[in-house]
């Protein structure tokens, strides 16, 4: 539930029954507005903090919750970085992200700025294209004065397939290379990191991964989607001309950037009056009986257990709940193929295993944060999970 400061009584929340006090339960919160609402608790930098991001949290949900050291999500780290360089708390976070809107609409009268827009500058990371030929041997080679050529003794032609994309993000201090935008048909709301990486593995996927790799790459393709940038090639261009600016016009470009003193928070300046929110689906719900409705929609319950890189994680069929080898394959006698209810040998019930411990976990997160029905046990095919629940 997200529940503000009461403006009548400011020493309470605005829950209409708890009333708890605010001050001492307020928390920072970072609002995107794309075509959802989602809001990401930012939880207090302290001493034990890891500035990284928490694997467990990233792939299904971490049980740990506000007692993991490690950040729950890009924005947090941001924070807890921002937090651990300068000393800034969470209400000076708040007032500076309010002063920077305010002043972004004075500056602008009339003007409607979305929370998820990305003005120019927001992408906080150094930039730079390189020989994505001499890339492959190790070399990292930038191109002659002209860009015609790269500036190895090769001098390889600096054309569009030639080149390679390399940034250097403030929290890793780390040069990491960027593949191209994924061309699908129909882009997904948000870029997820892949399942792989996620856990310290390399990628298995035969052919291009269409997750992400690292941060890094999440937030450049982000920022190409929110922008509408198609490609490298595009992406190439806008940068080439943001170099130009820089040297032909300090003062304009001294405008676009970031300053350092700000904080570029998405938030928005109208009044939220929502009282239920699902982090899992963006989705807002203003009423009991409008969030009872939405948690015990067969789409919310999919969202549960389900994630984009499923099908890049498991090799083996889905588990069917009876977690034993079958005595006929083991035999060569099955005859039921995939329609068979135990695993077809030891590979397929050890995955087996793993997923429904993963599911598990989702499951109880999703418990622990009100988005099932205390009572509710219909959830198709993954009803098992509940057998050794209840």
């Amino acid at each position: 539930m997200i529940s503000k400061r009461n403006k009548d009584n400011s020493t309470s929340c605005s829950h209409p029954v708890t009333k708890h006090e605010f001050q001492d339960n307020k928390c920072l919160v970072h609002i995107l507005r794309e075509t959802t609402v989602k809001y990401s608790k930012i939880r207090s930098f302290h001493g034990q903090c890891q500035l990284d991001l928490c694997r467990h949290e990233v792939r299904y949900g971490c049980l740990r919750e506000d007692e993991c050291f490690y950040a729950h999500s890009l924005v947090e780290l941001k924070v807890w970085i921002l937090q651990s360089e300068t000393g800034i708390s969470h209400d000076a976070i708040a007032q500076e992200s309010e002063r920077y809107w305010q002043n972004l609409e004075a500056n602008v009268p009339g003007a409607q700025v979305p929370g998820n827009q990305i003005m120019p500058g927001f992408l906080n990371m150094k930039i730079k294209f390189v020989c994505a030929q001499c890339l492959r041997n190790g070399q990292v080679i930038e191109p002659d004065k002209n860009r015609k050529y790269c500036s190895a003794k090769a001098g390889h032609p600096w054309t569009k397939d030639r080149r390679a994309m390399r940034v250097m993000s403030v929290e890793r201090k780390k040069w990491m290379n960027i593949r191209p935008l994924p061309t699908k048909k129909q882009m997904p709301l948000q870029f997820d990191l892949c399942n792989h990486i996620a856990s310290g593995k390399k990628c298995q996927y035969v052919g291009n991964c269409s997750f992400a790799h690292s941060p890094e790459e999440r937030e450049v393709w982000t920022y190409m989607k929110e922008n509408g940038i198609q490609d490298m090639e595009q992406f190439y261009e806008l940068w080439l001309k943001s170099q130009k600016n820089e040297k032909s016009d300090d003062v304009a470009s001294q405008s676009n950037k970031e300053n350092g003193k700000q904080i570029h928070m998405p938030t928005d300046y109208a009044e939220v009056t929502v009282d239920f929110h699902c982090w899992m689906c963006g989705k807002n719900c203003n009423s009991e009986k409008q969030w009872q409705g939405h948690i015990s929609s067969e789409k919310h319950k999919e969202k549960v257990f389900h994630t984009e890189d499923d099908q890049y994680c498991w090799q083996h069929r889905f588990p069917t709940g009876y977690f034993s080898i079958c005595d006929r394959y083991m035999n060569g006698t099955c005859t039921e193929g995939s329609s068979c209810k135990f695993a077809h040998g030891n590979a397929e019930l050890h995955e087996w295993e793993e997923r429904r411990d993963a599911l598990k976990m989702k499951l109880n997160k999703a418990r622990k944060d009100h988005l099932i029905a205390p009572n509710d046990n219909d959830f198709g095919k993954y009803s098992f999970l509940f057998k050794d629940l209840n």
